[in-house]
């Protein structure tokens, strides 16, 4: 980040650029005072990096281990009904209780 700017009442300014979610292929351009542009930098480094930790060992207790594997086998349940349901209809259809659809249309 380099001052790029100048207010008259606060003298140059550092221009940084952030993610924009509502329209992710426009950043935000945002204006830092004078001296703030590396604090600023520095305090998004420490964050990354405590995000870093905390997601990846949240990801590691027991409880999400067995929530992934539910899934997982949930999955595969829903899976295999929905396959059984093609071979043995042998055409497209949805269950009226659920977001299960399934087609044997060969595409």
């Amino acid at each position: 980040m380099r001052p790029r700017h100048r207010h008259a009442d606060c003298g140059p300014v550092h221009w940084c650029y952030v993610h924009n979610f509502e329209q992710p292929h426009r950043p935000r351009a945002i204006s830092l005072p004078k001296g703030m542009g590396p604090k600023f930098r520095d305090d998004i480094a420490r964050l990354v990096e405590e995000l870093r930790t905390s997601i990846t060992a949240a990801l590691e207790t027991e409880e999400y281990r067995q929530r992934h594997q539910q899934i997982h086998e949930e999955f595969d349940t829903r899976r295999g009904w929905c396959e059984g349901l093609a071979k043995a209809g042998g055409g497209a259809g949805r269950r009226a209780d659920s977001n299960a659809a399934w087609s044997s249309s060969g595409s």
